[in-house]
């Protein structure tokens, strides 16, 4: 595979692509689609209906949640799926039809990973084919390893935009959906313990909202609901840093990452499984195992160089250079079926 290549995406399904507001795999397939055909290469994205696409790539709707038919992936080098579903064994029926549609398949999973590692390793089992799998974090490789998941390496999520910004406000950010594994009530009890100003955006279950977070509002917890991209990235970027309390397996949210390219540095929980891989401790931000250190971490934020912060970001997460590492794998599959026992 040399040259420019013909790459199909297959968003998820929940949101459009590129996502009205929320939708965070549906914004990385945007990001990274955009990226390699800027790099030459021709892309197709599959996404809900309605999705307006970008002039970079082409789009195509899912037809009744598939494709009209299965050669609609004749003629591609590479089929990249991004979706997996709600329920995994659905999830797992889409990918044996892929398998069975072509040769080159890669599966990136963006969600809670153990979740999703155990029924899969056991459906593998039912299997003599899989697909490459991409993961979000060098944590989540190891997991995979240990359940006899093979061919699993680690690629990043890339972040579109990197507007830095060097004087912060007086408050720090929680931006993302607001439900009890993702923590917004831990970062209320944390940010009061503080003392500092929270300023929260993000979409929420209304009950959820009503006995967790509307509550505790007061001149120095606002609730901003749900915001645009342009006032999002505001309020990350004023903000001194992202609040980000999150307790479960998830892979590399890009509201994170996002901060970052803003230079705002990260104040997270160790439990989110790409952590280690986002945050530098002192350079991109503080990791922390509890309300405490949670706590202890804001107070010591001003200890980050928001410049330092912000290149480190753009050297790890631009997107031609996440792309990169992407093609690096579509020509290693290709070399794998154009040779498959490694002769000469």
């Amino acid at each position: 595979m040399l040259g420019a290549v013909r790459i199909a995406l297959l968003s998820a399904r929940r949101s459009h692509t590129p996502p009205d507001t929320f939708g965070g795999t549906e914004r990385a397939v945007d990001i990274l689609g955009r990226a390699l055909a800027r790099a030459g290469h021709e892309v197709v994205v599959w996404a809900r209906e309605g999705s307006k696409g970008r002039p970079d790539y082409a789009t195509r709707p899912y037809l009744k949640g598939s494709f009209r038919d299965d050669r609609e992936l004749a003629g591609f080098d590479v089929v990249h799926n991004h979706w997996i579903g709600d329920d995994n064994w659905t999830g797992y029926r889409f990918i044996e039809r892929l398998l069975r549609a072509h040769p080159r398949v890669v599966q990136t999973y963006h969600g809670s990973f153990p979740y999703y590692v155990r029924p899969y390793s056991l459906w593998l089992r039912m299997r003599r084919r899989a697909p490459h799998f991409i993961v979000q974090s060098t944590r989540h490789v190891a997991y995979a390893h240990r359940h006899g998941i093979p061919n699993c390496r680690f690629i990043p999520n890339a972040i579109a935009e990197f507007a830095f910004h060097a004087q912060p406000e007086d408050y720090v950010a929680y931006v993302g959906r607001l439900a009890p594994e993702k923590g917004v009530a831990t970062a209320i009890r944390v940010a009061k313990k503080a003392g500092v100003r929270l300023r929260i955006a993000g979409p929420g279950d209304p009950a959820f909202l009503k006995r967790e977070v509307r509550p505790h509002l007061s001149s120095n917890v606002e609730y901003l609901g749900v915001v645009s991209d342009a006032d999002r990235t505001a309020l990350l970027q004023r903000a001194q840093a992202l609040v980000f309390p999150s307790r479960y397996g998830e892979g590399m949210p890009l509201v994170v990452l996002e901060a970052l390219a803003c230079g705002t540095p990260v104040v997270s929980s160790d439990a989110y499984w790409s952590a280690p891989d986002v945050v530098r401790e002192g350079v991109s931000g503080f990791l922390a195992a509890d309300e405490d250190g949670l706590a202890a971490a804001l107070g010591r934020i001003k200890e980050i160089d928001r410049a330092r912060c912000f290149a480190w970001a753009k050297e790890r997460f631009a997107p031609e250079a996440v792309a990169v590492r992407h093609m690096a794998l579509y020509q290693e599959l290709a070399e794998k079926t154009r040779n498959p026992r490694g002769s000469p």
